[in-house]
């Protein structure tokens, strides 16, 4: 048993003997590190970036200009402030009451929670889900002359999803349902891609981002 234990010894080393005698034994230890390597865990690949500014180019079909702040809190997480502004002088379609609307200007503010399930922990990809809230206000006119207003506040939860677009650039869509509180003159003001009302709604986004 002691001499197969030493035949196998030697044949996993390898000993390089110096011709000269400076350096007596030199042994090579990678038949350890081939072992060593293949249970080592995989490397975390990190983010190039730690924060990503997007703009909502859907929202402009609602007279909406809009943008996005995203930054990143933890290996897996991150916090998006949204913020945008509605502004036009005619409104060619018609609201839910059957009023003209004139001279809208408004704003609208959200923040969302995301925590990222992907298996490397990466924040800016793959899907992700989390609770938002939201707040908005419109000031408008009915025909002209005859000014009003509304407002909304919003919570709920989303899933959503980002994709590279290159190196820096990133794609992102998310979808959930909000609990929404409607108050006001919102009825007037009420449209189907700027919508206010009271109940459980649907909440999506469409945004592209730049990654920094």
């Amino acid at each position: 048993m002691y001499k197969h234990f030493i035949i196998l010894l030697i044949s996993v080393l390898f000993i390089n003997i110096d011709s000269q005698g400076q350096t007596p034994i030199h042994v090579n230890f990678s038949f350890l590190n081939i072992y060593s390597s293949a249970y080592k865990k995989p490397i975390v690949e990190k983010s190039k970036y730690n924060h990503v500014f997007s703009i909502y180019p859907g929202r402009a079909l609602a007279n909406y200009m809009m943008i996005g702040y995203d930054k990143k809190i933890a290996k897996n997480k991150s916090v998006k402030i949204i913020g945008g502004y509605a502004y036009y002088t005619e409104y060619s379609g018609i609201s839910s009451n059957n009023f003209d609307l004139y001279g809208n200007n408004g704003f609208r503010f959200e923040v969302q929670y995301k925590y990222y399930l992907s298996r490397d922990y990466k924040v800016f990809s793959g899907w992700y889900l989390g609770p938002t809230l939201g707040f908005k206000k419109s000031n408008f006119e009915i025909y002209k002359g005859s000014k009003s207003s509304a407002s909304s506040t919003m919570a709920g939860f989303i899933v959503g999803y980002q994709f590279k677009l290159g190196k820096l650039f990133i794609g992102e869509l998310y979808f959930g349902e909000a609990l929404k509180k409607a108050t006001g003159d919102y009825k007037s003001v009420d449209r189907g891609l700027d919508g206010y009302k009271n109940g459980v709604g649907i909440h999506t986004g469409f945004n592209i981002g730049f990654g920094f």
